[in-house]
């Protein structure tokens, strides 16, 4: 990966201290949403009963069981172990994968078009009605977005850097993707179009294959 310029570090700083500032806020005044209370509950059973309670009742969990898969209330449910109980302590996880995923909406923005469109593109998302209310919230649909554009931008790396490495890595982030909600799964056919429209990505196809086979392992260890 390229050395940052100023300017771009400059960028990357301000939008993620906009993202702080906005997200702290939302974090420490906005009521329990509904679903966010749902997803609290299960990490309470990882963090309070650990692992086996959780997988022997995943099914009935409100909200959770038959409907998501369990990366996110596992990864909540252990830092509750170490935080505690608290609801702000959550949040501010939330906000930290929320910068994240602005960062790499600014980069790809960056890659594929140019700085100005990624600066648009991030500043739009962070002004989104809804982004930075669900962003700040202990929900599954920000971690799972974060993954999505991380799996697109190691892939992005996979013409530039024909690294077998690289492909695995780019295979466990989409698998976890998709262990933290299933609609994870539509980064197949937005790849499947990329390697169709870019040449480029012809000539890493076993590279991509690699990727494919690891994702689906770690969807398949859990189904």
């Amino acid at each position: 990966i390229e050395v940052l310029t100023r300017r771009r570090a400059n960028v990357i700083v301000g939008l993620t201290l906009v993202v702080a500032a906005a997200g702290i806020g939302y974090a420490s005044y906005q009521d329990t949403l509904t679903d966010e209370g749902y997803l609290m509950d299960a990490a309470k059973i990882v963090a309070e009963q650990g692992l086996h309670a959780f997988f022997a009742d995943y099914g009935d969990i409100p909200w959770l069981g038959g409907q998501h898969p369990p990366l996110i209330p596992l990864l909540y449910g252990f830092a509750l172990r170490l935080l505690g109980p608290g609801l702000l302590p959550m949040r501010i996880i939330a906000v930290v994968v929320t910068a994240g995923t602005v960062i790499l909406t600014y980069h790809l923005g960056e890659v594929w078009f140019d700085a100005r469109s990624g600066f648009l593109s991030a500043v739009l998302l962070i002004s989104m009605p809804y982004s930075m209310r669900m962003g700040t919230a202990v929900l599954t649909d920000m971690p799972v977005t974060f993954l999505f554009l991380l799996g697109l931008f190691l892939i992005d790396q996979l013409p530039r850097r024909s690294s077998y490495l690289l492909a695995g890595a780019a295979g466990l982030v989409i698998g976890l993707g998709l262990m933290s909600k299933y609609t994870m799964l539509l980064i197949y056919p937005v790849l499947s179009c990329y390697f169709i429209a870019e040449s480029r990505f012809r000539r890493v196809w076993p590279h991509l294959a690699i990727a494919a086979i690891v994702s689906v392992a770690v969807l398949g260890a859990w189904l």
